[in-house]
């Protein structure tokens, strides 16, 4: 089973392709006649927000991790006490 954080890194990965073929597809959008509809501000502010929206996501991300290594940590000294006074 996939664990949470991975599949967070995975939805990230998949964003920032998509983000860097938007970009791409708006650079090459001035030079291609059946693009010149697309209101290309428009479509920078998404890309803009969506980047934004994946740093945020990233550092919450990262925090998390953070956290999960941190209770982890304190259930591994948990056990370890137990274990200790079992042994007594």
């Amino acid at each position: 089973m996939t664990e949470p954080f991975d599949r967070l890194d995975v939805a990230e990965r998949r964003l920032d392709d998509a983000l860097t073929r938007f970009e791409t597809a708006l650079a090459a959008a001035a030079g291609r006649p059946a693009l010149q509809g697309i209101e290309s501000g428009l479509l920078k502010a998404e890309c803009d927000k969506l980047a934004g929206a994946l740093k945020e996501a990233r550092t919450k991300n990262d925090e998390l991790k953070a956290m999960s290594r941190d209770a982890a940590t304190r259930l591994d000294e948990a056990i370890a006490q137990i274990d200790l006074l079992l042994e007594d």
